[in-house]
């Protein structure tokens, strides 16, 4: 929604995990996003807050515990 993009990653495992998503650089394109950044994202199920590396030419890694998921809102 506008400036508000919501990245969101699902554990299905009984272990925690730290995945790597990539986010290919259509996508930057697309939706303006500042790539080569680190961003503040809301994780929408927690309230915490995280710091997000965004790259095109990288994965973002995001760590998930045990059968959870994350819904990561961030401003770009």
């Amino acid at each position: 929604h506008q400036d508000e993009l919501l990245l969101i990653v699902v554990n299905f495992d009984d272990r925690p995990v730290c995945v790597g998503v990539n986010v290919p650089q259509h996508a930057f394109d697309f939706l303006h996003i500042p790539a080569g950044e680190s961003v503040q994202a809301v994780e929408l199920l927690s309230g915490d807050t995280e710091t997000l590396p965004l790259m095109s030419d990288r994965e973002t890694p995001v760590s998930l515990d045990a059968l959870s998921g994350k819904i990561l809102k961030f401003k770009c």
